[in-house]
């Protein structure tokens, strides 16, 4: 039998190494009980495996003979909940409610114990969108989080996921210049995830301190060094960047970094607040770009969360803006309101004021006398009282609306089947939801379905974005003699042919200019060309080919 506190150490080492699943076999298998069995439960959580992380967390409270295996269990059961289906009963939520009380009784856990179970709450609180439960029990456990001390008697990597937890919380709630402070040093951060996990941390920060340069920087970072996310370690560090661009406004390629986070089109891998919220990403950002079709096709697609307590709210707001959107200005108000009343129950704090600016934009769009000064101004004030940059940029465009910032390309065409690239061609051509669903013979909720799935395909959430994919994607496959270029390269490439400078494509791409200089050249060696107008030419020629032959 192993020692359990050794077993805890082993089992977050292959968690921080992007290992879940051997953690997980590693648990169980080490002779421990009902301790494993918790252990074995969250690991089940890092491989996005929500259904057997709530099994074993409930084997292991009903098993549990001491506090050291009901804590475990109690954390991991709270944690398994954030991602459980919605066909799970409510009650399902109140572990982590039910815990808020008893947490004296963690000071009869072994150290190491305690910390591990008293942080893995908190961040289930943060799972769950809990900001208030999850606040009340970090000031209980402890701020900031204790150092968690390896086998060789150095801070173990986990203290630094703690501590990125804390930070987190610290931003949700607003408090930015506090989550700097307490964001770890670069070279605290002992392995290569925990690093990553740092600056994902840092993007969102910066975000909410609407540092838009900054957070362009980080988020190009993290997709080049982490661009494939296998585990929930992974994806929740695409998702902070995501987050940090939605900060920003870089709606777009927040977008893009969402669907990337989710490992499948319907996000499926993803807890369920973080479902909700990248449905409302997508869902504003189609609205932004006016295609009703594609919000409509967002929002169908989070109907399904609207029976969860973790997402009813957001849901919510999702349908008051598509309801905006199409005037209907009576059912907008309604569900913008019932967000706001579900946000409040459950102590969403930044989900309330969000629902308060959707409900002032349906007032706005109403007409209603005052209700520009009276309804929004009050939001702006707040969020700039507690440092929320970001959120008073956000609130103030609903004073001020200015122009939708540009589209960023994705990444779908390869990957679609024959079926999905009728449904690509028919939405970058300007079909509407019900000519697609007559084209090729769908009942309109198909329709939508394949058309959402058809645009997270391509990580992005309008047609426009889609359609300059759909574009690249024809011009690829005519050009067989030329040696095919990556994504970014090949968007470089098209950029050269409209004309653009290099400082003109770093800014459109959000990277630096140096980097652009180097696509450059690995465009004209791989295509054996000698200047930035052959590149243009050699783009453009089958298209003009294409044209006389016709």
């Amino acid at each position: 039998m192993t020692d359990p506190a050794r077993l805890l150490l082993a089992v977050l080492d292959s968690i921080v190494g992007h290992r879940p699943l051997v953690a997980r076999e590693r648990a169980l298998g080490a002779g421990c009980g009902p301790v494993g069995q918790a252990l074995a439960s969250f690991a089940s959580s890092m491989a996005q495996d929500w259904e057997q992380a709530a099994e074993l967390a409930e084997s292991a409270i009903a098993g549990a003979e001491g506090p050291t295996a009901l804590w475990a269990g109690r954390a991991a059961a709270a944690h398994a909940a954030a991602g459980w289906p919605v066909r799970r009963p409510a009650d399902w939520l109140d572990r982590l409610a039910e815990a808020e009380p008893l947490l004296e009784e963690l000071d009869d856990v072994p150290a190491p114990f305690a910390a591990y179970a008293g942080w893995l709450l908190v961040e289930a609180g943060l799972a769950q969108g809990r900001l208030g439960l999850a606040s009340r029990i970090a000031e209980r456990v402890g701020t900031p989080p204790p150092q968690l001390t390896g086998e060789n008697g150095r801070p173990h990597p986990w203290s630094v996921v703690m501590s990125c937890t804390w930070v987190r919380l610290l931003a949700f709630r607003g408090d930015t210049e506090s989550g700097r402070r307490a964001l770890p040093e670069p070279g605290s951060a002992g392995t290569v995830s925990t690093r990553l996990l740092v600056a994902a941390t840092e993007c969102l920060l910066r975000g909410s301190a609407a540092e838009l340069v900054v957070v362009r920087r980080i988020a190009a970072e993290l997709d080049q060094l982490h661009p494939a996310p296998a585990d929930h370690l992974a994806s929740g560090i695409h998702l902070l960047a995501g987050y940090g661009l939605a900060s920003v406004g870089e709606l777009e390629e927040a977008a893009r970094f969402a669907f990337k986070a989710g490992c499948t089109p319907d996000l499926g891998a993803l807890a369920i607040v973080d479902r909700a919220l990248c449905l409302e990403l997508v869902t504003a950002t189609a609205i932004a770009h006016g295609d009703s079709g594609a919000a409509e096709a967002w929002a169908q697609m989070a109907l399904p969360l609207l029976e969860s307590p973790i997402a009813d709210s957001t849901v919510h707001r999702i349908l008051a803006r598509v309801h905006l959107l199409e005037g209907r200005l009576v059912e907008a108000t309604h569900h913008a309101e019932r967000a706001i009343a579900l946000a409040e129950a459950a102590e969403r704090v930044m989900e309330v004021e969000e629902g308060r600016v959707v409900l002032a934009r349906v007032r706005l769009a109403g007409s209603l006398t005052g209700a520009r000064d009276s309804t929004v101004r009050p939001v702006v004030v707040r969020a700039d009282e507690v440092g929320h940059l970001a959120a008073r940029r956000s609130r103030a465009r609903t004073l001020h609306p200015s122009r939708t910032p540009p589209a960023f390309p994705g990444r779908g065409w390869s990957t679609l089947s024959p079926e999905e690239r009728q449904v690509a061609e028919l939405l970058a051509t300007g079909s509407s939801n019900a000519q697609v669903a007559r084209g090729l013979s769908l009942s309109p909720p198909v329709a939508r379905e394949r058309i959402a799935g058809v645009l997270a395909t391509f990580r992005v959430a309008t047609r426009n974005a889609m359609a300059e994919q759909v574009a690249a994607g024809v011009r690829r496959e005519q050009l067989p003699p030329l040696r095919r270029l990556t994504p970014q390269q090949f968007r470089v490439a098209e950029l050269i042919a409209t004309g653009a400078r290099n400082t003109e494509i770093a800014a459109t791409l959000g990277i630096n200019q140096s980097t652009v200089e180097k696509h450059v050249t690995a465009i004209l060696r791989r295509w054996h060309l000698a200047s930035r107008a052959a590149v243009a030419d050699a783009l453009l020629r089958p298209q003009s080919d294409a044209r006389r032959a016709q």
